[in-house]
């Protein structure tokens, strides 16, 4: 299991899970394992998995744990972005988007912004229902 130290890990919200940028083009997952001496991860997968020039970053998962979003983008040169790396935050990625994974299947997302407007970081918030809940 490999992560990028300056994208940290996300973990589930009832701590059963770990997600975590595995790589430029992947959103790996695994279950954590408490139960030892000493925690394990196991059952190691990708969530998403992409082809360069396309890559993915910044894992959150929702607050039920059923899906995680995440940023989907191309790789761009450094010589455009004044050798700066497309997946920090904070500098401008054309094509960059936000799209929802669900947790269950592999590569079942769907990008919820689609204007390429550097979308990245992405986080999930709470909304009251109708019923004032």
């Amino acid at each position: 299991m490999t992560w990028t130290a300056w994208l940290p890990p996300d973990l589930s919200p009832d701590g059963k899970k770990i997600s975590w940028g595995n790589g430029d083009c992947a959103m790996g997952y695994a279950d954590l394992d408490f139960s030892g001496p000493a925690p394990k991860a196991t059952n190691i997968r990708n969530m998403v998995t992409s082809k360069d020039p396309i890559e993915t970053y910044h894992v959150d998962w929702s607050p039920d744990g059923k899906y995680i979003a995440f940023s989907y983008g191309p790789k761009l040169t450094k010589k455009n972005l004044k050798g700066l790396l497309p997946e920090l935050p904070g500098v401008e990625a054309p094509g960059w988007n936000t799209c929802v994974a669900d947790t269950t299947a592999t590569n079942r997302f769907v990008m919820i912004t689609t204007d390429g407007k550097s979308n990245k970081e992405p986080d999930w918030v709470f909304v009251k229902d109708g019923s004032g809940k």
